[in-house]
């Protein structure tokens, strides 16, 4: 996907949404890279070159429902993103990855989620109660197939009124719009 830099791969356990996550959610199936939402088990802590097929598809087997994502940047929120989470003490990896802006060649993306790094993991904009209604009402953006957001325009301008409208709230100084895209673990190795 032209403008976006891979951050890595993530195995992630969907969920299915309770009222306390969104009410346009409740019953559907939502996809994640957030601890506080999901399970995600890293394939080789983000990494660029995962272990390989045998791992994903090992995970995969071992927790049925998994999906092996593929997670992306916008190029022109690598600075900001790298700054955040130097400042949490994140993976030096996954930091030197982006620094080295590596192509995000994944195929057709899920959709975009709003994120803020914090402490090691990232919130979801679904997470933390308030969020999507006040992006829902100052951006007209709503979470759509997968609890993503299916518009990168409007992911970003979501991500955009966030950090503008919550500096600092939930531990999070800035949100960023990150790109997920579905991954068959055999297409790894």
């Amino acid at each position: 996907m032209e403008g976006y830099v891979l951050a890595g791969y993530v195995v992630a356990d969907p969920v299915v949404g309770a009222d306390w996550v969104d009410r346009a959610l409740v019953g559907r199936e939502i996809t994640s890279v957030s601890n506080c939402l999901v399970d995600v088990r890293e394939l080789d802590e983000w990494s660029a070159s995962p272990v390989g097929a045998e791992v994903a598809g090992e995970l995969v087997r071992r927790y049925p429902g998994t999906r092996v994502l593929a997670v992306g940047v916008a190029d022109a929120d690598v600075d900001g993103l790298v700054e955040d989470l130097d400042e949490a003490c994140w993976d030096p990896d996954l930091r030197d990855r982006l620094r080295r802006r590596a192509p995000f060649l994944a195929g057709a993306p899920l959709g975009f989620e709003p994120v803020g790094p914090d402490g090691g993991s990232f919130h979801t904009w679904l997470c933390l109660g308030g969020l999507v209604d006040s992006a829902r009402q100052v951006v007209g953006v709503e979470p759509g197939r997968h609890g993503l957001v299916q518009d990168e325009g409007r992911a970003r301008a979501a991500a955009a009124h966030l950090t503008e409208a919550f500096p600092y709230e939930h531990e999070v100084a800035r949100w960023f719009a990150l790109v997920l895209a579905g991954v068959e673990p055999g297409s790894l190795g």
